[in-house]
């Protein structure tokens, strides 16, 4: 699946990664108290194709992202981090790219829709599968 002629990263707005002491790996950055824009990689690989480092996007967020980058293309990841940051400075959500924001407002399902297809579903799917969330809810009551 990964193309040596594309540059393709993902980005991630949460990570769950842990220090070997327990500690978040975004507090663990964080802790380092350094200023502005920044990235920081190689952390890791995440598997035999991806190389894994965190980006803060602009001087005045508060927000530090998990970058993945292809591992032919690691030497680039500060230019990717640059590009990023260029498109990072809407108000809206300072030091997140603008184009995906705009990709979340036209993805995002609103509650609204979320119930209404919920609906929908339930109605289809018929009284089995009514019955097996049932049991599933009371079993998350219980803890």
């Amino acid at each position: 699946l990964y193309n040596l002629n594309t540059n393709i990263i993902g980005v991630n707005k949460t990570t769950a990664l842990l220090c070997n002491n327990g500690e978040s790996i975004i507090t663990a950055l964080e802790s380092f108290n350094k200023k502005g824009m920044w990235c920081y990689y190689p952390l890791f690989s995440t598997h035999e194709h991806a190389v894994l480092g965190f980006v803060r996007l602009h001087a005045l967020s508060k927000h530090v992202f998990r970058i993945e980058v292809p591992i032919a293309k690691k030497e680039n990841i500060k230019e990717y981090a640059s590009i990023l940051a260029s498109i990072s400075c809407d108000g809206a959500f300072i030091g997140y790219p603008y184009g995906l924001i705009v990709a979340d407002q036209l993805a995002r399902v609103s509650n609204r829709e979320k119930e209404t297809l919920q609906t929908i579903f339930f109605n289809q799917a018929g009284k089995e599968f009514s019955t097996a969330l049932n049991a599933h809810d009371i079993l998350d009551r219980m803890q």
